[in-house]
């Protein structure tokens, strides 16, 4: 897999399609311009799953994280999973984020029925797409991140010093880069700014709106079906 250098809080996912062939599929204009492309599922509705990887940036590892000027939370056990039925501009991805930290103090992030949508859009050139990420929430349903004292032993049957509320609104249209890597693999590149609220004794009990971007990396494969993607 071709690994795509990330600089700052750049968040960066591969799509290592593994089991899954990946060609690009687009549709065209009159003249040959590309304008879009598609995610297709080859021969039926294909399951994608996906873990986080640690990258590098120069001599440094750069893992998976939500970083804020109040900040970070590291998860060392994520997993994703979603489904693609036909062909589509858009492919919903559900995290499940575990053994979360922020610097000592554990914390956890819950998503509430909340996905990742990405979209495809216009090719830029030597195959890469533009493209946005959209979260998605039901109904008065938000992300939520916790961080709790560092004593805690079980993080979910203690009050927590602070709190996270990453809703949907604010939350869509967030600019990313497909690209194909190559060997059945596509980078998704990107830098994603969330828009999150925060309270608890890290804002001294008020609410603070604090701008908070995901750093992602990981690799997801399609484990039952060839898959397009482009």
């Amino acid at each position: 897999m071709r690994k795509l250098k990330a600089l700052g809080l750049t968040f960066v996912a591969a799509l290592a399609l593994g089991a899954v062939t990946a060609t690009m599929v687009s549709a065209e204009e009159e003249g040959g311009k590309v304008i879009d492309g598609t995610f297709e599922a080859i021969g039926e509705p294909a399951h994608i799953v996906g873990e986080d990887l640690v990258t590098e940036v120069g001599e440094e590892e750069v893992r998976p994280e939500f970083t804020s000027n109040l900040g970070n939370i590291t998860c060392d056990e994520t997993s994703y999973t979603g489904e693609l039925e036909g062909v589509s501009k858009t492919v919903t991805i559900t995290p499940d984020y575990k053994k979360c930290m922020s610097g000592n103090r554990p914390a956890t992030v819950t998503m509430n029925g909340c996905n990742y949508l990405f979209h495809v859009g216009t090719d830029t050139g030597d195959d890469e797409y533009h493209g946005t990420a959209d979260l998605v929430c039901p109904p008065e349903k938000t992300v939520e991140a916790h961080i709790y004292p560092a004593s805690t032993e079980e993080p979910h049957e203690a009050g927590s010093l602070c709190t996270y509320t990453i809703p949907e609104e604010g939350n869509t249209g967030l600019p990313v880069t497909l690209q194909d890597s190559g060997e059945n693999s596509i980078a998704l590149s990107g830098s994603v700014q969330l828009a999150t609220e925060v309270h608890g004794a890290c804002t001294f009990f008020t609410t603070k709106e604090v701008a908070t971007t995901q750093h992602l990396s990981a690799a997801f494969e399609g484990t039952n079906t060839a898959v397009d993607i482009g």
